[in-house]
Order: structure tokens, then sequence, then C-alpha cells
């Protein structure tokens, strides 16, 4: 969505979530991670995409391919040149992404979290929070790792209430760390 127009819109009454909740935004399992991670096992993607997205900004990591130089070889050493190494990007539309694997047929954990800069305070890490849970509806366990931002850890506090009022709920575990 171009960014002026949602301006318009928010400026107009809505709010930016009533305006992205209107049917622009789609999330989708695209299957394996193009990240790399040192942990072993299958690391799934679930995307969230706005046909209306402008480019991502240059500089926003894990959505424009960038290529930086690697200083340090596989042992730890300093090399005397830099290693080119391309840090690959997300689709053109893609506004938001969600890592995880299973740990068992029952648990999953969640690697990564990642919203676009423009697209933040929409309700984007949300969405594909709630995407997440209904990818994996026989998932009883659900964890979090070290959760490095506020916004995740409220909504695992909602996800938490939900559990004590309904214990069929899926449980929700994970790390404060910020």
């Amino acid at each position: 969505m171009d960014a002026r127009r949602l301006v318009e819109q928010v400026l107009t009454g809505a709010t930016p979530a009533q305006v992205l909740a209107e049917g622009q935004l789609t999330a989708q399992h695209v299957g394996p991670s193009p990240l790399k991670y040192t942990r072993g096992g299958r690391i799934e993607r679930i995307v969230l995409r706005d046909s209306d997205a402008p480019p991502p900004h240059k500089h926003d990591t894990y959505f424009a391919e960038k290529t930086k130089l690697n200083w340090y070889g596989v042992s730890g050493r300093r090399l005397k040149k830099g290693r080119p190494e391309t840090i690959p990007g997300s689709g053109p539309m893609d506004v938001g992404f969600l890592d995880y694997h299973m740990m068992s047929a029952t648990q999953v954990y969640v690697d990564y979290v990642k919203t676009r800069r423009d697209y933040t305070r929409m309700g984007v890490m949300s969405k594909l929070l709630d995407a997440l849970f209904a990818v994996n509806p026989a998932a009883t366990l659900f964890h979090f790792g070290k959760v490095m931002s506020p916004h995740v850890w409220r909504y695992m506090d909602k996800r938490k209430a939900m559990r004590a009022s309904d214990p069929s709920q899926p449980e929700v575990i994970g790390g404060r760390d910020f």
C-alpha cells in the first residue's frame, strides 16, 4: 500500500490495522526459509504480502538483497581479503515474514519474526503469528525462544490469557530479553 494513501486513510479516522484489514494483506506459507540458521532441521517460512507495497528500502535487512564483506573465516580467523556474502531478500511484495521449525509433531519453535520498517505498528506481526497458529492446529506448544520485542511479548501474554480461559488452547512459552 502506498504510504501516502495509508496516511490519508488514517487521517480520516481509520486505524492502520483497520486499513490493512480491508483485504490487501495475504498470509502465505512459502516453504523453506532462504536464511541460514546454525541449528539443524527444516526452517519453514510464512510471509505476509501486500499487492500495493512499494519496493523495500535498500537498507531494510532481509527484505532487500544485500551483499557484504565477511572478514572472518569458518574457523573464526580474520581474513586478509573480505569474502563477499549475499544476504537474501524476501519478495518485493512481502511486508513481513516469520521463520519457524517443528521441534516435534506437536511443538513449534519460532525462529525469527521481521516486519518491514514502513509497515511497523500496523498489526503485521500479529497477523503472522495468527497465521502460524492457523497453519499448525495440532500443535500443543509454541516456543518463542528469546523474545526481544515488547510487541511479541504482549502477543504471548494475550495467548497465555486465552489458554487460561480455555485450556484446549496451545501452551505458549519463551524468555524475555528486552
